[in-house]
């Protein structure tokens, strides 16, 4: 369990206390509730990729297989019982082949914040927690995307030492 303010790493006080756990079956509800704001967040940058309509059971069924998945782990935020934001990351080995080193790292693949404490520190301590875990596992480096058109998050990462690495870029098709 982790106190936010206390992040072994981080300098950055929480103005509201939250208690960081992993996330267990009985958080689901409030990872569908939470990951509902990313979900509708991405619908509204990338409509042609990601679901206006997804339906509340559906995000219960991904969010159980994200807490069976050995590879992944799912910390959630919780400020007098309520939480108030989570992070999944991945734990990713690349294996070495004739073009990469083999290579190990954890990937983010969602950090979502409540919209009523935006800017409290929740969402810093989340991030905090997967780089310590990243260390414990004897992992050097953390990657995660944000969407280029989300300017707070891109804000957001960069504040907190995160560069790109690699841009990809899209380009939509005439007629298709």
């Amino acid at each position: 369990m982790f106190k936010g303010g206390d992040s072994g790493g981080s300098n950055e006080e929480l103005k509201m206390p939250a208690v960081i756990k992993k996330a267990q079956s009985a958080d689901i509800a409030d990872l569908v509730r939470l990951n509902g704001v990313v979900q509708d967040l991405h619908a509204k940058l990338s409509p042609d990729i990601f679901r206006s309509d997804w339906a509340s059971s559906d995000l219960e069924a991904f969010w159980a297989d994200r807490l069976d998945d050995q590879n992944s782990k799912v910390l959630i935020a919780k400020i007098d019982s309520h939480a108030v934001g989570y992070i999944w990351f991945e734990f990713q080995t690349r294996e070495q082949d004739a073009l990469h080193l083999r290579r190990r790292r954890i990937y983010v693949h969602h950090i979502a914040v409540d919209e009523k404490i935006r800017g409290e520190g929740v969402g810093a301590n989340l991030l905090d927690q997967a780089e310590i875990e990243a260390e414990r596992a004897g992992i050097s480096k953390v990657l995660l995307d944000a969407w280029a058109s989300n300017i707070i998050a891109q804000g957001f990462f960069s504040a907190r030492g995160y560069e790109p690495v690699n841009v990809v870029r899209s380009k939509a098709l005439a007629g298709q």
